[in-house]
């Protein structure tokens, strides 16, 4: 009975180092494939985050920062709000007659006769 039980140990002693075998390559092609799905994911989240800081700096520069954007927003302001002080607020108490006067010129130019000087008309 020893001759069949040493070769039933050693059939299974092989059969043991033949499954520990291909555990251990299968174990290592899955950590393997592991690592390179996870180093994609990562080189891909990499690409994504400068892509979109790409975006953001091209948003950014089209718009401008903070500064850029209040000095585009009052600019724009201006460009909306009439440049005379009389047009913009006409109970404005607080003009010059030279004012008043420009404010005349363009704001009703063919009912009017040319600007006088202290209430007096201008002789041509």
């Amino acid at each position: 009975m020893g001759w069949f039980s040493e070769r039933k140990e050693r059939r299974n002693a092989h059969l043991v180092a033949t499954l520990t075998e291909a555990l251990g390559q299968a174990l290592g092609r899955v950590f393997e494939a592991q690592s390179k799905q996870i180093e994609q994911s990562s080189h891909f989240l990499d690409q994504l985050q400068d892509l979109s800081a790409r975006k953001a700096a091209q948003i950014m520069g089209s718009r401008g920062g903070r500064r850029t954007q209040a000095r585009k927003r009052t600019e724009n302001r201006q460009l909306r709000e009439p440049a005379c002080r009389l047009c913009r607020d006409p109970y404005d108490k607080h003009f010059t007659v030279e004012q008043y006067n420009a404010h005349l010129l363009h704001s009703q130019p063919e009912q009017l006769d040319p600007p006088t000087e202290n209430g007096t008309e201008v002789a041509n």
